[in-house]
């Protein structure tokens, strides 16, 4: 077996035990996964802090603070009225055919259109406004209201803030044992796959996360500045969509608009809310996404959605939240060998 073959099958093996590790133990890893994940994003921020003389727990300390106050902030503020416009636009599922129907009743005098064509558009509207609004609603529901979730949120409460200390002050000293783990004459080939892996994590997952929290708040703001009622739910979910190409922006536009239409029952607003998204799309387009994805690591949009789609088939929410990261490493391993593929004597 090749030098090359040899560092890759151990890799694969490794790769495979895990992945039977953690799908084994997938329904207790919850608040693990999700410290794992703020210890990773929080890391440089203890770094430099470390940079100018303070301790490293110290350090993980204060940024753990800031965290929670900011997380706590968010809760006591944000949580109630955000939990307030979800249970508006809950009702406004159940309610919404009948005001629908006076909206595009609207249109029925105007003497430009075929009552005909009105007819066959109110039907099909109706039906894609309930699929839309059945969608969102039972999986916000869902989220907020499931057992498993109320087991979850107490077990994130208790178990995240000590795993999230535990990661973050002792972060270099796990990546050292990691190091430490690996066979010496695979180390060449692991220290190359690390930090490539590493780059493409900090400035694709690190980088839509900023992307999902700046597109969020100006759809927020953008809402608010139009009057839709669920301004900070809706600009929730279209930031948190961001990282779907195409599906998310087209949920969160047709969510929008269907909410401003329920609402208003007039044209202008639907028509200022779809502004608002289409403006927003070219600045995601033109100054966000270069300004913090650049291309760094061009991910398919097919990978992004076949990732988060088979991550919450095999491990549910869990599978969900690390299906981003994931796809990223898998890509970088898949360019490397790839790479080495081409380069060996089989390709040659």
């Amino acid at each position: 077996m090749s030098n090359i073959k040899k560092p890759v099958a151990f890799f694969a093996i490794v790769f495979l035990a895990m992945s039977v590790f953690l799908y084994s133990i997938s329904s207790m890893l919850t608040p693990f996964f999700i410290a794992m994940l703020l210890a990773y994003f929080c890391s440089p921020l203890v770094d430099k802090l470390c940079s100018l003389g303070i301790n490293r727990d110290i350090s993980s300390a204060i940024v753990i603070a800031g965290v929670f106050i900011f997380l706590g902030l968010f809760f006591v503020v944000a949580l109630p009225l955000f939990y307030e416009q979800i249970v508006w636009i809950s009702h406004a599922a159940s309610n919404h055919k009948e005001d629908l129907n006076k909206f595009i009743s609207s249109f029925k005098h105007n003497q430009y259109l075929n009552p005909t064509i009105l007819a066959s558009i109110e039907n099909s509207f109706t039906e894609i406004s309930s699929s839309i609004f059945n969608v969102s609603s039972n999986i916000i529901l869902k989220i907020l209201q499931s057992s498993m979730a109320a087991v979850n949120m107490v077990m994130i409460l208790f178990i995240t803030p000590v795993a999230f200390y535990y990661f973050l002050a002792n972060w270099e000293h796990i990546v050292a044992t990691i190091d430490s783990l690996i066979p010496r004459k695979a180390y060449g080939e692991y220290s190359y796959l690390k930090t490539e892996i590493d780059a493409a994590l900090s400035n694709y997952v690190r980088g839509q996360f900023f992307v999902c929290t700046i597109m969020g708040i100006f759809y927020a703001i953008g809402l608010s500045l139009v009057g839709v009622k669920s301004w900070l739910a809706l600009g929730f979910i279209s930031g948190s969509l961001t990282f779907i190409p195409y599906v998310g922006a087209f949920f969160s536009i047709t969510l929008s608009m269907l909410v401003a239409a329920v609402q208003f029952l007039a044209i202008p607003p639907v028509l200022a809310v779809l502004f608002v998204y289409l403006l927003g799309q070219m600045i995601e387009a033109y100054v966000v996404t270069p300004k913090f994805l650049g291309r760094s690591l061009e991910l398919n949009p097919m990978w992004i959605i076949f990732g988060l789609l088979a991550g919450n088939a095999a491990l549910g929410f869990v599978g969900m939240l690390i299906a981003l990261p994931l796809t990223a490493t898998i890509a970088v391993i898949i360019k490397y060998l790839i790479k080495h593929y081409k380069n060996s004597s089989i390709y040659n």
